[in-house]
């Protein structure tokens, strides 16, 4: 699995890369820039899926990090709203605790 994973993860290098010359481009017509930046964020998404089958075939040493966890849930609404069954209720709003 890793040496497919590493591959992929090649190819999304490129990609990146390619998306970042376009982004460069000040001429670059505004609907073309959001694509390019939908582009990019789907290969960060893709590296982390990457990094996670990886970690998951034990190739790749956990590194434990702290996590903005309202960030991530944020990051990910959308996902949820589409996997979380509609009988289960959501509440994404960040709370304080001890409020």
């Amino acid at each position: 699995m890793q040496v497919g994973a590493h591959d992929f993860n090649n190819k999304l290098q490129v990609i990146d890369g390619y998306v970042d010359l376009m982004l460069f481009d000040k001429d670059l017509p505004e609907t073309f820039k959001q694509n390019m930046i939908m582009i990019k964020r789907a290969v960060d998404s893709s590296a982390e899926l990457i990094k996670g089958m990886m970690v998951f075939s034990r190739k790749t040493p956990l590194e434990f990090e702290p996590v903005k966890l309202n960030s991530l849930i944020a990051k990910f609404r959308s996902m949820l709203a589409r996997v979380i069954p509609k009988t289960i209720s959501t509440d994404l709003r960040p709370r304080i605790f001890g409020r």
